[in-house]
This record gives C-alpha cells, sequence and structure tokens, in this order.
C-alpha cells in the first residue's frame, strides 16, 4: 500500500492577509523519510542526482580513510621490522595522521633512514 502525500493544510490569515500553508509534524517527518515515494520526474531526477553525488563523495572519502589507514599500519610494522621502539607520543602523531602522502613520505624515510628523529622531521 503507498502512503498517501504529506497534507498541506491552510491556517486562517498571515499578517498580509494571504492564505499561509502549514504542515503537521508528522508530515514534516515523512518529507525527511528515505522511505516516502518520490512522485514527480522533477524530484526523482534530483534525488536520484543528490543522492549519486553523495555516495561518490562518500565511497572517495571512504577510500582515502583507508589508504591512510593501511600507510600507517605500514609504517608501523616497518617501525616495528627495524626494531625501533616508538614513544606513545609518535604512536599517537601516527595513528592520527591523515594525510596519505605524509604518511608515505615517512614509511620511505624509515625504510632509508637509521635515526627516527630525521624520519619525522618536518
Amino acid at each position: 500500500m503507498m502512503d498517501a502525500m504529506p497534507q498541506i493544510t491552510s491556517s486562517p490569515v498571515d499578517t498580509a492577509g494571504r492564505d499561509t500553508p502549514t504542515e503537521t509534524t508528522d508530515d514534516r517527518i515523512s518529507l525527511l523519510s528515505t522511505d516516502w515515494p518520490v512522485y514527480s520526474p522533477f524530484a526523482r531526477e534530483y534525488f536520484a542526482r543528490g543522492f549519486a553525488e553523495g555516495f561518490a563523495t562518500g565511497l572517495a572519502e571512504g577510500r582515502e580513510e583507508g589508504r591512510a589507514a593501511g600507510l600507517a599500519a605500514a609504517l608501523m610494522t616497518a617501525l616495528y621490522a627495524r626494531r625501533i621502539d616508538v614513544p606513545d607520543d609518535l604512536r599517537a602523531r601516527i595513528s592520527a595522521c591523515t594525510d596519505p602522502a605524509q604518511l608515505h613520505t615517512w614509511l620511505t624515510r624509515v625504510l632509508a633512514i637509521p635515526v627516527l628523529d630525521e624520519v619525522f622531521r618536518g
């Protein structure tokens, strides 16, 4: 069974003498719900376009976060393999870093530079 479209009722009269449409709280909630059917072709097009753009943005952000997490794990593995003791503040700095380029730079340095302080400069 299809839900009915939210009903807009007229309130008495606004200060300019025009009828003003009002919605009940339930009507507004149903408009924000993802379950309500999109009736008009215009609404369908723009709803679909907004959904697709939001999905693509979220996917790209998720991939970027995944790259950063993977590089941080690789960096910690490289430090462990080199038997380098990682202080808690540095471990927190690595975990908090969300820039894959910076993490890649640190990973490259940790494989080439023997001194820990030089790896994480700048």
